[in-house]
């Protein structure tokens, strides 16, 4: 969802995805540290428009109805 407004997917997964299914997905998250030009230069190189932080994910899903059954971070090596 690196290149998505996170909202409008979960917004639209939230209407589509039947009770009981599932909404799975990967993301490039924000663990914090990053200055206004990194974002910046993600938005215009990367054409990433937001990356946000697991509990913004968490919110946003459960905002929309979503259960959070599984969450793991696969940090770079």
């Amino acid at each position: 969802m690196c290149h998505m407004d996170k909202r409008l997917v979960i917004t639209e997964a939230a209407r589509v995805v039947r009770s009981g299914g599932i909404f799975a997905f990967t993301d490039w998250i924000d663990k914090g540290g990053l200055t206004a030009e990194d974002r910046k230069q993600l938005g215009e190189l990367m054409a990433m428009p937001q990356l946000i932080t697991p509990g913004a994910y968490v919110e946003r899903l459960t905002a929309n109805g979503f259960e959070l059954r599984y969450f793991k971070d696969r940090p770079l090596p």
